[in-house]
């Protein structure tokens, strides 16, 4: 089997209706895709996520993808690579996404009227000159 790892995916895509983390394989067998699915919904539970566990399968190609709350992306992303590559912990998985919260960040996506987009660095509310921008630790 071969992946590049998993990325964080900030914005509606065509495999989730919001935000969260996605994960490319090559030669995943079925029953381990399965079974990654069954723990991905588990953690989903565990962290009060909604959403169920996106898979798509094409010949000997897979995506699976989770989606997360706003200010849970690298979180997501973890526990991605957690569950496939078994690298790193659940004790990790569980820190990044109790270190990660955000309730103002939460808040401002909530809030926002007008596209939204977030990057590394900060959170940027409408596009163009109307555009506004926040660092993500103001």
């Amino acid at each position: 089997m071969h992946t590049d790892g998993s990325r964080r995916i900030t914005g509606p895509h065509p495999w989730l209706a919001k935000h969260g983390a996605a994960i490319e394989l090559d030669g995943a067998p079925v029953e381990a895709v399965e079974a990654w699915v069954s723990r991905l919904a588990s953690w989903a539970d565990e962290l009060s996520w909604i959403a169920p566990p996106f898979v798509r399968r094409r010949g000997e190609h897979t995506t699976l993808a989770i989606q997360a709350p706003i200010d849970q992306l690298d979180t997501a992303a973890c526990l991605l690579d957690h569950v496939i590559l078994g690298d790193p912990s659940a004790d990790t998985v569980r820190a990044t996404a109790a270190s990660e919260a955000s309730a103002r960040l939460r808040a401002a996506w909530q809030a926002a009227q007008g596209p939204v987009f977030l990057d590394d660095e900060g959170l940027t509310v409408g596009v163009g000159r109307g555009a506004r921008t926040w660092p993500l630790d103001a």
